[in-house]
């Protein structure tokens, strides 16, 4: 596991749901940030296709905080 936090401002409890979908950009981000609202669906895509996911913890004005789980990869040769 390892989790991922920032010190932005968050994202919107009604908007938490949304967040993994693609194209999704927030409210407050449509028409001020660039992007395509792909970052998050296209990671949490690479996480479940190795066996794991990404999820969100928490979030809050102080920032937000991800988790990525992977699972132990076992070395081959040893």
């Amino acid at each position: 596991m390892i989790d991922i936090s920032n010190t932005g401002i968050g994202i919107q409890k009604k908007e938490q749901t949304f967040i993994f979908e693609r194209f999704y950009r927030g409210e407050n981000k449509k028409y001020k940030v660039s992007g395509l609202g792909l970052g998050l669906p296209f990671s949490k895509m690479i996480a479940q296709a190795l066996g794991g996911d990404l999820i969100l913890l928490s979030s809050s004005s102080k920032g937000t905080t991800f988790r990525i789980i992977l699972p132990k990869s076992e070395i081959i040769g040893e």
